[in-house]
This record gives structure tokens, C-alpha cells and sequence, in this order.
């Protein structure tokens, strides 16, 4: 949830596609993507970018494999 500083107040924002946890994630150009992680269940190679202007979560290119609990970062 994004905090919003002249309210004072979190504001939920749109569900991602897919459950995860020990993600990667950096902020790149307005967007904000995700990749990798878990869903309890599986590693996951998936991707998603989030659009904060619009409220909402798009899938984008999958990784070439699982990665769990990794990093990323913005040149």
C-alpha cells in the first residue's frame, strides 16, 4: 500500500496476478515490476509490472527459470 502523505493514510492499490513472496523488485520509469518468488508452493518465473497511474498489475516476460529469494536493480 502506497503512503500518501497528504492524507496521512496507506491506500490499498490493485492485487497483484499471482501470489509471491521473496520476490525481486525495482522501480524502473514510473513503473514498478516484480519477478520470481514463491507462492508457498512453486518458485515462480513470472514477471509483472505495476502501473500506478492506472492501478494495475500486467503480466510481462517470463524469466528463464525460477528464481526465489533474489534481487534486482535499475541501470
Amino acid at each position: 500500500m502506497p503512503y500518501i502523505t497528504a492524507t496521512d493514510r496507506w491506500t490499498p492499490i490493485a492485487s497483484m496476478g499471482s501470489r509471491r513472496y521473496d520476490l525481486a523488485s525495482v522501480a524502473l520509469n514510473g513503473f514498478i515490476y516484480v519477478m520470481g518468488g514463491s507462492d508457498g508452493r512453486n518458485d515462480l518465473d513470472t514477471a509483472e509490472k505495476y502501473d500506478p497511474v492506472g492501478d494495475r498489475w500486467t503480466p510481462i516476460a517470463s524469466m528463464c527459470s525460477a528464481r526465489i529469494s533474489v534481487a534486482a536493480v535499475a541501470l
